[in-house]
C-alpha cells in the first residue's frame, strides 16, 4: 500500500511538471529574434519592425530606417533610397547613407543573421 501511494505521488508530480512546462511554452510562443530590431551596418545603425504578412502568415521586416548618429532619431529620406536623409530632431542632413550598402543588402543581412542564429536578441538600446 505504501509503494502505491508513493507511485501515485510520483505520477502526480510528473503530470504537474508536464503541465507547467507546457504552459510556459505556450506563454512564450513568439520567436526570440523579434527583439532583434536594430543593428549597425557599416557606419550606420538601422532599426526596423516585424509584421505578419496577411497572405503568407509569416513575419516580414518593415519600417527599415537608418538612425541619426547624433541623436538616434529615425532619419527621413530625401530620396528613394536614403542616399540623402535628414534628421527631424536635430535638423542635420546626411548623404550617401546607402552608398556602400543598399537597403536590399541590409534586409538580406538581417534575414541571414536570423536564419543562422547570429543575431543579438537582446533589445538593442539605440545610442
Amino acid at each position: 500500500m505504501k509503494a502505491s501511494k508513493g507511485l501515485i505521488s510520483l505520477c502526480y508530480k510528473l503530470v504537474e511538471k508536464f503541465i507547467t512546462k507546457r504552459s510556459e511554452k505556450s506563454d512564450n510562443s513568439q520567436p526570440d529574434w523579434l527583439n532583434f530590431t536594430s543593428h549597425k551596418f557599416g557606419n550606420w545603425t538601422w532599426s526596423w519592425a516585424y509584421e505578419i504578412h496577411p497572405s503568407t502568415k509569416k513575419y516580414e521586416i518593415t519600417d527599415l530606417k537608418p538612425l541619426c548618429p547624433n541623436c538616434s532619431n529615425e532619419l527621413i529620406s530625401l530620396s528613394d533610397s536614403f542616399s540623402a536623409s535628414k534628421c527631424p530632431a536635430c535638423n542635420e542632413q546626411f548623404h550617401n547613407i546607402t552608398f556602400w550598402v543598399s537597403t536590399e543588402q541590409i534586409l538580406a543581412s538581417i534575414n541571414d543573421m536570423i536564419k543562422n542564429g547570429t543575431y543579438d536578441n537582446k533589445v538593442n538600446p539605440v545610442i
